[in-house]
């Protein structure tokens, strides 16, 4: 078989997988742009919800949920702890990656390996990634998991 035409079935089967790659995440919601899109909007939905004085406390006050689980440590699930412990829903505890960097007083914090305490729900705060999140908390607690974003849309 001739070289160079070996050499065009290689250019040719990498430019499709390149092709193929960039398209897949292109368009994914983890690209930049579409993920700082769906964060302004959930901001921009929430801050709506404070405007009329309500609270994501109300959503698990609806469901008679006392205890939760805050999945991510980062800006919304900080804000999302402060704004339960206002609304008398008990944060039991916090699961992060990050585990051993986080320093949260007394709140307890589990890595995805460690055993998970019973909750009522847990909420995972980064929307961006909900759905992988969801599928590997479900082999490790029983308890509803559902996404701050779903949240607020709910309550909207």
């Amino acid at each position: 078989m001739d070289k160079n035409l070996i050499k065009c079935g290689l250019a040719f089967l990498a430019g499709t997988v390149c092709g193929f790659v960039f398209h897949k995440y292109k368009d994914s919601p983890k690209s930049g742009e579409d993920k700082n899109r769906k964060y302004s909007q959930l901001f921009d939905n929430w801050l709506i919800l404070s405007e009329r004085g309500e609270g994501i406390g109300t959503y698990f006050k609806e469901r008679d949920m006392k205890e939760v689980a805050v999945y991510g440590y980062g800006n919304i699930g900080r804000h999302v702890i402060t704004q339960l412990s206002y609304a008398d829903i008990q944060v039991k505890y916090i699961i992060d990656q990050r585990k051993d960097g986080i320093l949260s007083g007394d709140m307890v914090c589990y890595g995805m390996g460690d055993s998970l305490p019973d909750v009522d729900a847990v909420i995972v705060t980064p929307i961006c990634e909900y759905g992988e999140i969801e599928e590997r908390l479900q082999k490790r607690i029983s308890a509803p998991i559902v996404s701050i974003e779903d949240i607020i849309y709910e309550l909207l």
